[in-house]
């Protein structure tokens, strides 16, 4: 139970996590002032190419047209940042500043300076005509954000855990501590894995000393 209270809170587990759900990306859609978390309410899922450059902070429109095809407009200014979520490095980019507009097809595998990757539909109604924005955001900046995270047993002496998380989106929230509970899970799964296939190795090795040393007696 200390071992697991201790990888929930780590550092490297919640940089798996984040990975894994690709969290550094960001859904938005206009509230009533302002615009507001859209995670789990929009039309569509990006999956981001994480072998290619990114462009974080700049805000990318998405808007729908029909079941199968959709607008990508951004204002790309001269220069800015991007990050590789594979290795997590950052440089800094110049392209010519454009106002870009651009309509795919769901599916499309999308190259461009500024964003790589792949839009998909939800289970969500179309909304057809509706604005959404995707922004992606700075790795460890998002991992950092996750380090409110609570873990704590659910009584002295329980082997029972309980995970808390306060955000301005429910569905995040859930999605990120399942998530966590997945990496987990299988990464304890993994340990257990190699200490067990460590220690028929050493058994083994062991094994064929003695036969050796029986051997010798023999002879």
């Amino acid at each position: 139970v200390n071992t697991a209270i201790t990888i929930l809170r780590s550092r490297s587990h919640n940089e798996e996590v984040v990975e894994r759900l690709q969290f550094y990306l960001e859904y938005q859609q206009d509230g009533e002032y302002q615009k507001v978390n859209a995670y789990g309410a929009t039309p569509f899922w990006v999956e981001a190419d994480t072998l290619s450059f990114q462009a974080i902070n700049l805000p990318l429109t998405v808007t729908f047209k029909d079941e199968a095809t959709f607008n990508l407009k951004a204002s790309v200014p001269e220069s800015f940042r991007i990050q590789n979520y594979d290795t997590k490095d950052t440089a800094e980019t110049n392209i010519e500043p454009q106002d870009f507009s651009r309509d795919y097809k769901v599916g499309d595998k999308i190259t461009l300076p500024f964003f790589n990757g792949v839009v998909t539909r939800s289970d969500q109604p179309l909304q057809a005509g509706k604005p959404f924005y995707i922004e992606f955001r700075n790795f460890d900046n998002v991992v950092n954000s996750y380090k409110s995270i609570s873990v704590s047993p659910e009584n002295n002496n329980s082997s029972v855990l309980k995970l808390a998380l306060t955000g301005d989106n429910k569905a995040q929230i859930v999605d990120y501590l399942n998530g966590s509970v997945a990496v987990l899970s299988e990464n304890m799964l993994k340990r257990k894995n190699l200490f067990a296939t460590k220690t028929i190795r050493f058994i083994d090795s062991s094994l064929a000393v003695k036969s050796e040393e029986l051997r010798l007696v023999e002879d």
